[in-house]
C-alpha cells in the first residue's frame, strides 16, 4: 500500500515517564546488622518513542566531499549510483547548492542537503533513461515481517534554460528493496516494473515537498534499498506541466525512511 501527501515536517509521538531514580544506601557500620535502602522519584524525564529508521544517511547530510559538480550522488556517504547519474545538493557546495541550484530552487526537507535524479525522459529507448541509486542496509529485513518505508520528492522547475526546466510530471517514484547491489546500469535494463513502495498519484508540486508512505512484507530477506522510478516509460504516467522543457521529468529527494514502525 501507499499514499502521498504534502509535508514540510514529519510528526513524531512521545511518551514521558519518571525516571529519575536516587538510590540511598544506609549502614550501620558499628552494628553491622541494618541496610535501609530508599528509592524516591523525582523527576519528570520526556522522551520521544521514535521507529528506528534502517537507512543509512537517510537525508543525504554526510559526503565523502563536498560536490563541486553535478552526477555526484555517490559523494553521498554510502549511497551508490545504480543508472545514469543523480546529483547530490548541499548547502556546502557552490555549484551543486540548496537551496538555488541549476533545477530549481528548494529548502532541504530534513537537514543541509537532497538529491536530484531524473525518472522519465519520454525516449523510445526500451525503459527511457532513468537515475537511481541504492544503499546497503545495516542487516537484511525479517521475512514476515511489516515495513514501513517513506521518502520525501518535490518536482524541479528550472531556471537556467529549457534544459533544466522538465516538461513531465509523472508517478511511479518509490522504494524497491533487493538482495543484490545492482551497481550497474545494465541490471537496470529492462526495468522491474514493480517497487515495494510507489506514488500511484502524478506529482505536480514543485514548491513543498510531497511525502511518499506505504507498508509492505519483507518476502526476502532484503539488504539493499533503492530509490527511483523502476517502471519503465511505457508504464509511467506523465502529464505536461511546462512546454517550454525539455523531454524529461527530474525530481528532488529527501529524508528516506525505512522502519518497522509507522
Amino acid at each position: 500500500t501507499a499514499k502521498t501527501t504534502q509535508s514540510k515536517a514529519s510528526s513524531q509521538t512521545w511518551a514521558s515517564f519518571r525516571c529519575a531514580c536516587v538510590i540511598f544506601l544506609a549502614s550501620n557500620f558499628s552494628a553491622m546488622k541494618k541496610l535501609a535502602v530508599l528509592i524516591s522519584v523525582v523527576g519528570v524525564c520526556p522522551i520521544f518513542s521514535v521507529a528506528q529508521n534502517l537507512v543509512p544517511n537517510p537525508s543525504f547530510e554526510e559526503y565523502v566531499n563536498c560536490p563541486n559538480d553535478y552526477g555526484q550522488a555517490a559523494w553521498a556517504t554510502g549511497w551508490f549510483q545504480c543508472m545514469a547519474s543523480a546529483d547530490l545538493y548541499n548547502v556546502c557546495s557552490d555549484t551543486a547548492g540548496v537551496p538555488q541550484n541549476l533545477f530549481g530552487n528548494q529548502s532541504p526537507a530534513d537537514g543541509d542537503g537532497y538529491i536530484g535524479m531524473t525518472v522519465f525522459t519520454n525516449c523510445e529507448c526500451p525503459s527511457g533513461t532513468h537515475e537511481n541509486v541504492g544503499i546497503r542496509l545495516p542487516f537484511a529485513l525479517q521475512v514476515g515481517t511489516v515495513y514501513w518505508a517513506s521518502l520525501k520528492v518535490s518536482r524541479t522547475a528550472g531556471y537556467v534554460s529549457y534544459q533544466t526546466r522538465s516538461k513531465y510530471a509523472v508517478n511511479g517514484l518509490g522504494i524497491l528493496c533487493g538482495m543484490d547491489s545492482l551497481g550497474l546500469a545494465s541490471l537496470w535494463d529492462p526495468l522491474p516494473n514493480r517497487a515495494h513502495v510507489f506514488s500511484e498519484a502524478i506529482i505536480t508540486d514543485t514548491v513543498d515537498w510531497v511525502t511518499i508512505s506505504g507498508s509492505f512484507v519483507a518476502d526476502s530477506a532484503y539488504q539493499w534499498l533503492y530509490i527511483g522510478n523502476f517502471f519503465s516509460d511505457d508504464s509511467t504516467a506523465h502529464v505536461l506541466v511546462d512546454p517550454e522543457g525539455d523531454e524529461f521529468s527530474h525530481y528532488f529527494v529527501d529524508d528516506v525512511c525505512l522502519s518497522t514502525q509507522q
